[in-house]
């Protein structure tokens, strides 16, 4: 009887153990690295099965990443100083899990600023400063004048504000910026943004 008692007693201590490890965080959906533009967002998410709750911790070079405690990150206007590893450490009361490594790599942008100085064409590189056509990866700054957007208009990120005027229609691409602000008032858009020409 004894014999039976502590076998039963063993066999109650491994279901419990297997049960604990079964409830530990396991993730289904690791966050996954990115490149972005400077000024634009990064987001980093996770999805894990195991014991509720759970709790999630971001981390940056290992380091944890003050209120970053949801299962997704969201990084708003990012600056190279934001490129780096990202992980994210899952835990409940029955242990913890940690992610795979994410690599955030924030590519910076050459600034050119509209000038209009011989007409709309966006792509007559005399109206630009410093004179040359913007390409995908640069910043376009408009603060005055009228510019007419074409197909093959492109940008990473376009302020446009004060009294300029935009002729045409362009696509913001993924990962792109649009920053339109004027009248006190100020809107970021990604998407397809049409203006009447």
């Amino acid at each position: 009887m004894r014999a039976k008692q502590l076998f039963l007693s063993v066999l109650v201590l491994i279901v419990a153990g297997v049960a604990a490890l079964a409830q530990t965080p396991s993730i289904t959906s690791q966050p996954q690295s990115s490149t972005n533009w400077a000024e634009a967002s990064a987001r980093f998410s996770v999805a894990a099965n195991g014991a509720a709750p759970i709790g999630y911790q971001w981390r940056k070079g290992g380091s944890a990443i003050s209120g970053a405690t949801r299962s997704t990150l969201v990084l708003d206007n990012l600056q190279t100083t934001d490129a780096g590893n990202y992980d994210v450490v899952l835990t409940n009361d029955s242990g913890s899990a940690t992610s795979q490594v994410a690599v955030l790599t924030v590519n910076t942008t050459i600034s050119i600023t509209w000038n209009g100085s011989i007409s709309s064409d966006w792509f007559n590189r005399t109206n630009w400063t410093p004179q040359q056509v913007p390409a995908m990866s640069d910043k376009v700054i408009i603060s005055s004048g009228g510019v007419t957007l074409t197909p093959g208009s492109a940008f990473a990120v376009m302020n446009f504000s004060g009294n300029a005027r935009l002729y045409g229609s362009v696509v913001v691409r993924s990962n792109a910026v649009l920053n339109w602000s004027g009248n006190g008032q100020s809107y970021i858009h990604s998407g397809t943004a049409l203006w009447p020409g």
